[in-house]
Formats: C-alpha cells, sequence, structure tokens
C-alpha cells in the first residue's frame, strides 16, 4: 500500500517538473497579428503586425515569402501577380520589391508590414484570396518555421447557407439540422456571421449550436499545426492516446 501511495507522489513530483521544463524551454514570442485588408479589381492591400511577447529577447525574422491564391469552392486556383512591401518600424519605413530583408523585433516591441499585391489579371468577381505567409524565426532558441494562413473575402460578400443537412437521430422531439457555411476565417466577425447565416433559418424556440472549431478560426484561437512545438516526451505520451483510441476501436468493432 505504502508502496503505491510512494509511487503515486514520485510520478506526480516527475510530472511537475517536466511540466515545468515545457513552460520554461526557450521559444519564440513572435506573433503575426491581421489588421485589415482592401481587394480592388486587380489589387490586394494588407496590413499586419509581427509582434514580439518577450519581455527581453529579441528575435530575428531571417525570411518571410507571401503566397496568394484565388478561392473558388474550397479549390485554389493559381493567381499570377506581384507583390511590394513596405516594413514599417516606427523609426523609418523600407520599401522591398519582391523579397525579404532581414529584421529584428526588439522586446516588447512589434513592426508593421503593408503588402500591395497587383494581379495580372482581373480578380474573379465574387471570389476569395488564400493568404498564406511563410516565415522563420531565429534566436535563443534556435531556428524555427512558421506559417499564418488568412482568407481575405471581397468586400460586398453576401453570407448565405451553401447546404441544410438533416441529422439522423433516435429522438422525435426536436431535428438537427446543420448549416453548411463557406470556408471562415479570422476577418468574419462571429455573431454577424452567425446571425447572417442562420437568420432566415431558425426559427423561435429552435437552438443555435456554432462548433469550437469555426469560432476559434474567427476569433483568431486556431493554431496551424505547423507552428506547435512538443518534446520528445509530449510524443511519447501521444503513443498511449493512440493506443487507447486503437482499443475503443477494436472493442467497439467487437460489439457492433
Amino acid at each position: 500500500m505504502f508502496f503505491i501511495i510512494y509511487l503515486i507522489i514520485i510520478s506526480t513530483i516527475i510530472l511537475l517538473i517536466i511540466d515545468l521544463i515545457i513552460i520554461y524551454f526557450p521559444k519564440s514570442k513572435l506573433e503575426i497579428i491581421p489588421q485589415k485588408y482592401k481587394i480592388n479589381s486587380k489589387e490586394v492591400l494588407f496590413e499586419f503586425k509581427i509582434i514580439n511577447q518577450s519581455n527581453n529577447k529579441e528575435t530575428m525574422v531571417p525570411d518571410l515569402d507571401i503566397e496568394l491564391n484565388g478561392l473558388d469552392d474550397g479549390n485554389l486556383i493559381n493567381l499570377p501577380y506581384k507583390k511590394e512591401l513596405v516594413i514599417d518600424d516606427g523609426e523609418m519605413k523600407q520599401n522591398l520589391k519582391n523579397y525579404w530583408k532581414t529584421i529584428i523585433i526588439k522586446s516588447n516591441s512589434f513592426v508593421k508590414v503593408y503588402l500591395k499585391a497587383n494581379a495580372r489579371d482581373e480578380l474573379i468577381e465574387n471570389k476569395s484570396i488564400w493568404l498564406k505567409i511563410n516565415w522563420s524565426n531565429y534566436g535563443h532558441f534556435g531556428f524555427i518555421r512558421k506559417q499564418n494562413c488568412f482568407l481575405l473575402r471581397k468586400n460586398n460578400t453576401i453570407y448565405k447557407a451553401k447546404k441544410l443537412i438533416n441529422i439522423p437521430g433516435n429522438n422525435k422531439n426536436y431535428t438537427t439540422i446543420a448549416v453548411k457555411t463557406e470556408i471562415l476565417g479570422i476577418f468574419d466577425e462571429p455573431v454577424k456571421t452567425i446571425s447572417d447565416y442562420c437568420k432566415d433559418i431558425v426559427k423561435k424556440g429552435d437552438y443555435l449550436i456554432i462548433g469550437e472549431t469555426p469560432l476559434a478560426i474567427m476569433q483568431g484561437r486556431y493554431i496551424n499545426p505547423i507552428n506547435i512545438r512538443y518534446s520528445f516526451i509530449q510524443s511519447y505520451y501521444v503513443i498511449f492516446f493512440i493506443l487507447q483510441v486503437v482499443w475503443q476501436q477494436l472493442v467497439e468493432c467487437k460489439f457492433s
């Protein structure tokens, strides 16, 4: 009995030490925060900040590349264009054409980046733009690559349900209906988006529920899997999760 108690105490202490190591392990504290955008017939304007949230460490951005694609019904469309970048660190502005100049962002500071992309052909009417930022961070934590993606809609976009899907259930007292939407992004305001999609569908007494993933995307809390950093210990723990999932599936298959 005492052996089990000691084992639990020792295991708890080890896990706490591991958590502390993970918390204080050096990591990049740079984040990209989108500000605003504008889409014209042949021009895309996009403004964002690169913020360093560290209190005492400066970080370098050796390279940053921006890709633009048209988005049509979930499919990416090749979009020939020429881009121009302007970096504003609060002291001076640097105008860059088709390349990125290495910059250093001091602790508790930020730089503004302005993108101007001129398309060779006129942008497709009522089609959105998929903007991807591939960039790298270099500092006391080493060298890492990151990726941020943003959905830019035409300014006159009208939210309308693409499809209503009846979900079968055993309860005859209510009906579950899923509302299929367009791809959502950080510039979609949650309350307005939900209201516009469901205003002609929801009736008095209905319950309106939104999934955590689309809400997180609209609130800017969704993390690109490419940007997730994990240690060997964390990857080791994932094995037990996978084994649990496999075991549950085997049990379900056995009793089904």
